[in-house]
């Protein structure tokens, strides 16, 4: 099917407006554009058949009023040629997931060589120390000591003895029994025994006594022991040894009284209390 020209004598203006749509298009070589130009500038029946083509031309388009926003365009392609597969999407979705892996293995050794004493200390936690199920009674130790939990307490014994001390760990509040198992008529005999809080330690060798923590804080108070031990005739005193991380020398406290302990504080003896 061939186009055709209008009759009555207008094959001039068809030209014309085929010469104005090719301008418009740029389809038009140098020389064919300069003559389309001067006919604009000179030309008034030219210039009155193109000036409504050249109106509707110059209109911007729906893109060009409501531009797209920065990078959408960018997003879309990438966002199209992830969920096709394309090749160099691949590369890439590879190359991340091998940074991720580094940046995860290099966080984790710096976390590691950072933390190493606090993992240190954790895994000789769980290694040599196992937690004493609560009871609402008496409990025996594997030293043949004796605690009795108060409620919410949780308390931490070493699986074996330490140099032939039974040391615990302690959060909450506790009454412990240090009973000798031998004794003898000069000593009255000893059983070593710690007690480690997140604020210092206690220590003795026998006696009765109570320990209480809340956070970096404990208080120790030292009980008339239900069993006396006697050297000869003579009853032997009941002390127990209390000290935080910044003192090398504990302070030692006897029957009746108590101390308090803050952790990056020095230990303090408080008031003299006559407990049964």
């Amino acid at each position: 099917m061939t186009d055709q020209k209008p009759a009555n004598g207008d094959d001039r203006q068809y030209d014309d407006l085929e010469l104005i749509t090719s301008y418009l298009n740029k389809r038009l070589d140098p020389e064919r554009v300069a003559q389309v130009a001067r006919r604009l500038e000179e030309d008034p029946e030219f210039r009155e058949l193109a000036a409504p083509m050249l109106l509707v031309w110059r209109l911007p388009t729906h893109l060009e009023r409501h531009p797209r926003p920065p990078g959408e365009l960018e997003r879309d392609w990438d966002r199209f040629t992830r969920e096709a597969g394309f090749v160099h999407q691949r590369r890439k979705a590879r190359r991340r997931r091998l940074w991720i892996f580094a940046i995860s293995a290099l966080v984790l050794g710096l976390s590691s060589f950072v933390l190493r004493g606090r993992i240190a200390a954790t895994y000789a936690d769980l290694r040599y120390f196992e937690t004493v199920p609560a009871d609402t009674g008496w409990i025996t130790l594997p030293n043949g000591s004796e605690v009795r939990l108060a409620k919410g307490a949780r308390l931490r014994a070493s699986r074996r003895l330490e140099e032939g001390v039974q040391y615990v760990k302690l959060n909450g509040e506790a009454r412990f029994k240090v009973v000798p198992r031998d004794t003898n008529e000069l000593g009255g005999g000893i059983q070593p025994f710690g007690v480690n809080t997140r604020a210092g330690r206690a220590f003795t060798g026998r006696g009765e006594f109570t320990v209480t923590t809340r956070g970096d804080t404990t208080e120790v108070e030292v009980h008339h022991p239900s069993t006396r031990f006697f050297m000869g005739f003579f009853a032997l005193p009941t002390s127990v040894l209390v000290s935080t991380d910044v003192e090398s020398d504990p302070i030692s406290i006897g029957e009746g009284r108590r101390a308090r302990l803050v952790k990056g504080q020095r230990s303090q003896r408080l008031a003299n209390e006559q407990n049964p």
